[in-house]
């Protein structure tokens, strides 16, 4: 076996305890009482993009708020300020791309950073305007691929937008990714390994594709090839279905607790060609965009089986 496996796994078994703790604890920053009059920019690199384009959607599709993922290349050339009045950085470390991000903060009305470091231990997080939201792990490092950082920096993002979300379900968030990576036992036994090496793709339903763009970096920095894309269902058959027709091609479905999604996924299922497509619903308990946690939970539990197939040396 190939380096680093046993610690991926360690991690990945590290989740939902880290979860439960972090919703025991709380947060120390709080939401803006006058979101709604903000315009809000929220950005963050490789991994931690996940959580920061999280962050963004709930704002602006849970909150209602003036909310905009922009990429760092963006404060790189001087183009982000003028997006917006609060910035947003989620950066497990403080990468050298994440402090472009930060050194720009003066020129926003006020800025929150999420990140693993504390405040005495980096002088540039001690700036007036900018707040500091410390999250577990202390430490990810050894490999490219995170996945404790990612997952905890998104919980954190939910619990920031409580307000606008079902609180019944965000405290049951630990329990549901404990129990996502047990329920995967039974589409693993549907999901041949060669496929999960081969071409796949993540389809999904309504507004949800925006907030699983982690699974694809997750899966693209995890096996060091391309990331799956992320389809709708209905706009399937407007280009994916004729590129994929005449190849293999494994299609998970992403779906919720609304039997709407499934219904849709019938009818993705109803054009596909049975000898050279699977499709597999990955369905998740939690409403909404809650169910990413139990999704980020089964798509680790699909890496580690694809890299015990396919191993490699994670820490090179």
């Amino acid at each position: 076996m190939r380096g680093g496996l046993t610690t991926l796994r360690r991690r990945c078994g590290a989740i939902a305890p880290a979860l439960r703790a972090l919703r025991e604890r709380g947060l120390d920053v709080a939401a803006p009482r006058d979101g709604a009059t903000r315009r809000f920019v929220v950005t963050g690199a490789g991994l931690a993009e996940t959580p920061a384009r999280y962050l963004a959607s709930l704002l602006a599709i849970e909150c209602g708020w003036r909310a905009r993922f922009v990429p760092l290349s963006a404060f790189a050339l001087g183009r982000a300020e003028s997006a917006g009045d609060t910035l947003i950085l989620f950066s497990q470390g403080l990468s050298p791309n994440a402090r472009i991000a930060l050194a720009q903060a003066p020129r926003f009305r006020d800025a929150v950073l999420f990140t693993s470091l504390e405040a005495a231990a980096d002088p540039t997080l001690a700036q007036p305007g900018l707040t500091v939201q410390v999250l577990p792990p202390e430490g990810e490092g050894g490999m490219l691929v995170r996945v404790l950082g990612p997952c905890i920096a998104s919980y954190a993002a939910a619990l920031w937008c409580a307000d606008f979300l079902d609180r019944e379900a965000l405290a049951r968030v630990p329990d549901a990714v404990e129990a996502a990576g047990e329920r995967m036992a039974g589409a693993l036994a549907r999901i041949p390994t060669e496929r999960l090496l081969a071409r796949m793709a993540f389809v999904t339903t309504g507004d949800y594709g925006r907030y699983v763009h982690g699974l694809a970096w997750k899966w693209l920095e995890g096996l060091w090839g391309d990331g799956p894309p992320i389809w709708d269902v209905l706009q399937f058959a407007h280009g994916p279905l004729q590129s994929v027709y005449d190849r293999d091609i494994l299609l998970l479905g992403l779906v919720g607790p609304d039997p709407a999604d499934g219904a849709l996924m019938e009818r993705l299922d109803a054009v596909l060609v049975p000898d050279r497509h699977a499709l597999v619903r990955l369905p998740a308990t939690l409403p909404g965009p809650l169910a990413y946690f139990e999704h980020d939970a089964m798509v680790n539990t699909l890496l580690l089986r694809a890299l015990e197939a396919a191993p490699r040396d994670l820490e090179a």
